[in-house]
C-alpha cells in the first residue's frame, strides 16, 4: 500500500518541466535577441512563454523556438534595465521561470563601424559611421553617437601606425601629405564609456600616382586654356543676345513692301 501511494505521489513530478537554461540577450548595435537553451529532458514541441517582467501574467510572445527578437520592446528607453522571463509549457505542465536582465545603453556591443575610403590625390578621405539597429529611435541614436569616440589608425605596409582622432564622424576625415601612388591601410576603433566595442577590419587604398616632370604645368595650362575658351564662348553668346534684342544694336526700320515696289519703279522705271 505504501509503495502504491509513493508511486502515485511521484507521477506528477516525473512529468514536471525544468526551466530553460542559459537565458541571455545577445545584442549588437541595438539589435537585441533573447536566447535560451531547453533544459535536459524537455520534450519536443514544448512551448515557451516570454514575459517582460518577472511577475507579469501576460506573455509578450509564445513560441516553440529557442530565441526571440526583443528590439522593439526596448526601443522606448535605452537606459532602462529590462527583466525578461521565460517559462516552458507542455500541455498542463508549466516550469518555473528563468530570468535575465539587460540594459541596452551599456550592454549592447557597438561596431564594427562602416568605413569607406576614397583617394583624393596625395590624400585619403575616410568616412566612419555606426550602424543603427531596430532597438533605438533615430533621435536617440543621434544623441547616443555623440558619446562614441572614433579613432583612426593608418599606416603604410610595414610602416609605423599613426593614430588620429576623428572629432566629427559625420564629416569625412582627410589624411593629407601622403606619398603619391602609395598603398595605405587603415581601420577605425571605437570607444564608449560603458558599452563594449568592436573595431573595423583593415582596409587599404592607394593614393593617386605622381605626375611626370612638367605634368603639373601642362595640366594647369590645359585647364587655363579650356577656361578661356569657355569664357569666350559665353561672352559671344551674351553679345549676340544683346544685339538680337536691340539692347546695343538698334535695327533700322524697314519700309513697307508696297512702298519698296513704288520706289523701285520710280528709280529704275
Amino acid at each position: 500500500m505504501k509503495v502504491l501511494l509513493w508511486a502515485v505521489w511521484m507521477v506528477p513530478w516525473s512529468y514536471a518541466l525544468l526551466p530553460p537554461t542559459n537565458l541571455t540577450v545577445k545584442s549588437q548595435n541595438f539589435n537585441h535577441t533573447l536566447h535560451w537553451v531547453p533544459a535536459d529532458g524537455t520534450p519536443p514541441g514544448t512551448e515557451y512563454h516570454i514575459y517582460l517582467q518577472k511577475h507579469s501574467k501576460t506573455p509578450l510572445s509564445v513560441t516553440t523556438a529557442t530565441s526571440l527578437p526583443v528590439s522593439a520592446i526596448m526601443r522606448k528607453d535605452i537606459h532602462t534595465t529590462y527583466v525578461l522571463s521565460v517559462e516552458a509549457r507542455q500541455r498542463h505542465v508549466t516550469s518555473r521561470r528563468a530570468n535575465t536582465s539587460f540594459e541596452p545603453f551599456s550592454m549592447t556591443v557597438l561596431g564594427p563601424p562602416v568605413v569607406r575610403v576614397e583617394g583624393c590625390g596625395d590624400c585619403l578621405l575616410v568616412n566612419s559611421s555606426l550602424p543603427r539597429g531596430d532597438g533605438i529611435s533615430p533621435d536617440d541614436f543621434r544623441t547616443f553617437c555623440r558619446s562614441v569616440e572614433h579613432t583612426l589608425h593608418w599606416r603604410r605596409p610595414g610602416g609605423e601606425t599613426v593614430i588620429t582622432p576623428i572629432f566629427d564622424p559625420s564629416k569625412p576625415k582627410r589624411i593629407t601629405h601622403l606619398l603619391p601612388g602609395e598603398l595605405y591601410c587603415l581601420r577605425v576603433n571605437l570607444s564608449h564609456s560603458s558599452a563594449p566595442t568592436l573595431a573595423s577590419d583593415w582596409q587599404c587604398a592607394r593614393t593617386s600616382p605622381a605626375l611626370p616632370p612638367g605634368g603639373q604645368y601642362v595640366r594647369s595650362l590645359v585647364g587655363w586654356s579650356m577656361g578661356t575658351v569657355c569664357v569666350g564662348v559665353l561672352v559671344m553668346v551674351w553679345f549676340a543676345a544683346l544685339c538680337y534684342t536691340g539692347a546695343i544694336c538698334r535695327r533700322k526700320p524697314q519700309l513697307p513692301q508696297s512702298l519698296c515696289w513704288v520706289l523701285y519703279w520710280v528709280v529704275l522705271g
